[in-house]
This record gives C-alpha cells, structure tokens and sequence, in this order.
C-alpha cells in the first residue's frame, strides 16, 4: 500500500538488512533505504518504524552518529 508508512518503514528495513547481508551494494541499498524511510516519515512523521529504519540506514551506511540518534 503506498499510503502506508508502515509499508515503506519494512522496505527501508529490508533494504538495510540486504545491505549488511552484502547482497545489495551499500550504495545501491542505502538510497533505497532512505528513500523508503523518508516516504514512511513524509507519511507519518512520528512512526517509530519509519524512524528506527531511518536512523539504521543513517548510522550504518553515512556513519552520522548525530542524526541516527535523533532518529532512535
């Protein structure tokens, strides 16, 4: 559903995790994941989902410590 942040949060997770798996290149994976996660947030600001999957993608793939703990 499109119009579901908690669709696009899930995404953006999977896209994370097929990163750290190496099945995805980080480059490839991490726009993805954070494209996902901006639609989720753009949806619902405040989802905790969209959020955390979000801050991973940040924390793990730009290493912007800062932002990712504002996102958690």
């Amino acid at each position: 559903d499109p119009r579901s942040p908690l669709a696009h949060a899930g995404l953006a997770d999977a896209y994370n995790l097929l990163s750290s798996y190496n099945l995805l290149p980080p480059t490839l994976a991490n726009g993805r994941a954070l494209e996902a996660a901006q639609n989720a947030l753009d949806l619902d600001e405040k989802n905790a989902e969209a959020k955390t999957a979000a801050a991973f993608a940040v924390q793990y793939h730009q290493n912007d410590r800062v932002t990712a703990e504002r996102l958690f």
